[in-house]
């Protein structure tokens, strides 16, 4: 635990939960390894940390799942304070215009590779499994370049 710790954490926190959640949740890893290591303790090292991964993101599922629930009762809780009206309201016609400026702009600074990806995981709101199909690909792999492309989108909206 203590050698692969940080690895994990850091893998943890590269997925999306609040850095503080990602303790809580390596921890729980761990402590479900530690629950199975009479059938695992003969597994090789590598076999152990794709278990780790797994377990890892299993627990994030879990973690976003639990509070979701609890985000949409908070909102219920104070739906009264939220104004009926937007500021400056947008017609439909002006939100779709500014959302295919913001694709057009996103997609110009895109390889076709990556236009491809954006398109299938941010336009047509694709599952991953279905992106895997499409593009080929196993479903890990495909989260790295989402990863990766997560991170060029950030650089051209700056």
């Amino acid at each position: 635990m203590r050698a692969y710790y940080q690895l994990y954490l850091s893998y943890c926190i590269s997925r999306g939960p609040n850095p503080m959640d990602a303790d809580e949740i390596v921890n729980e890893a761990f402590f479900r390894l530690f629950r199975k290591w009479e059938e695992r303790y003969s597994f090789d090292l590598q076999q152990n940390k794709k278990w780790m991964y797994c377990t890892i993101e299993n627990v994030i599922k879990e973690y976003k799942r639990k509070n979701r629930k609890h985000a949409s009762e908070d909102i219920e809780l104070y739906a009264e304070s939220i104004p009926e009206e937007r500021s400056s309201p947008l017609t439909d016609a002006e939100e779709k215009i500014a959302y295919q400026e913001l694709v057009t702009e996103i997609e110009a600074g895109l390889n076709e590779g990556d236009k491809t990806l954006f398109h299938l995981a941010y336009v047509e709101e694709k599952s991953y499994s279905e992106i895997c199909d499409t593009v080929n690909v196993n479903d890990q792999a495909l989260r790295v370049r989402i990863f990766r492309l997560r991170k060029r989108i950030e650089k051209i909206l700056k």
